[in-house]
């Protein structure tokens, strides 16, 4: 078995109850998702984590959230055609 370390987290009743829900509707149970998440924060670039952490200048978080937006969404002519745009989609129907 790999050496595991646990946390403990400090979070408000509404938060437990959504994160409760979040689980129920992923079938995860709190252990495995908060490990989860915990392990995709970590391997994010400064930039989400600092969005995250409400870290960003407030003048710059608009450019940097579309910068974010940017690198997660392809352009329309890279989305692979089994993805069809808004734009295909309505011209086809």
């Amino acid at each position: 078995m790999k050496d595991r370390s646990f946390l403990k987290l400090e979070v408000s009743q509404h938060e437990k109850a959504r994160f409760e829900e979040f689980c129920e509707r992923f079938d995860l149970s709190q252990l495995r998702a908060g490990t989860k998440l915990f392990s995709w924060f970590l391997k994010q670039e400064s930039l989400i984590q600092d969005l995250v952490m409400d870290r960003v200048n407030p003048l710059l978080r608009a450019e940097a959230k579309r910068q974010l937006v940017e690198k997660l969404v392809p352009p329309p002519e890279k989305v692979p055609s089994e993805f069809p745009t808004e734009t295909a989609k309505r011209s086809a129907g």
